[in-house]
């Protein structure tokens, strides 16, 4: 199916990610990097990569696909994304540059951790990356913070589920988000790209729920960054 997609077909695409997740239902399919990285390409050739970033993005965060397990690194699809300021129309858009940060974040935080031993035992069979190696880098970063400020994600997002988490996994990496993303921010909120984000203010003084955003998730993500 990936050798036989046809560029500029977009179908194609969404046919891939639906036979992976078909796969992964009815033949205890496990997803492999190779395989991923194969899928990845023929996605790009179908969709084009101003529409593949988001196609991909979206396939990363549902695990059904199995791409959150193999795919190595995130970074080409937020360079993607980039290509394309309006999104792809999803109500969610504008959450979705963060949430895949925030996934990527959890996956090399060895989440499993926090689940029961089945649970982690079939996570861990699933899981085909080195997590922290694969992990996200300044650079990663940096380009979520792009990603999010084109889509006008709410400020808060932009702590708690990038800055933040980064920054407190990145003190046993020896990382840290660099100076020229926090100006980039700044200069963000200078131009009303990002409202009411204040680096230097209570970055809790509200309740830290977007609109429509569920306040308990928000709580927790909060609490898991603390």
């Amino acid at each position: 199916m990936c050798r036989a997609a046809q560029p500029g077909v977009k179908k194609n695409g969404a046919n891939i990610l639906q036979a992976l997740r078909e796969f992964r239902v009815n033949n205890a399919f496990l997803l492999d990097i190779h395989t991923a990285e194969v899928a990845v390409e023929a996605i790009v050739k179908s969709c084009g990569r101003e529409d593949a970033g988001w196609v991909l993005a979206r396939g990363f965060l549902d695990r059904g696909t199995g791409l959150y397990f193999a795919m190595e690194s995130v970074d080409e699809i937020f360079e993607m994304m980039l290509l394309k300021p309006d999104g792809d129309g999803g109500e969610d858009a504008s959450r979705v540059p963060a949430q895949v940060f925030y996934e990527l974040w959890k996956r090399a935080s060895f989440c499993e951790n926090k689940l029961k031993k089945r649970a982690k035992r079939k996570y861990l069979k699933q899981l085909q990356v080195k997590q922290v190696e694969n992990g996200p880098n300044v650079d990663t970063v940096d380009l979520a913070v792009r990603a999010c400020v084109m889509m006008g994600t709410n400020e808060k997002s932009i702590y708690y589920k990038i800055v933040a988490p980064f920054n407190k996994w990145g003190r046993f990496q020896g990382l840290s988000v660099k100076e020229e993303t926090m100006e980039f921010l700044r200069q963000a909120v200078e131009d009303g790209k990002v409202k009411g984000f204040n680096l230097d203010g209570d970055l809790e003084s509200e309740d830290g729920t977007e609109e429509g955003e569920d306040t308990d998730e928000v709580q927790d993500d909060k609490d898991e960054v603390k």
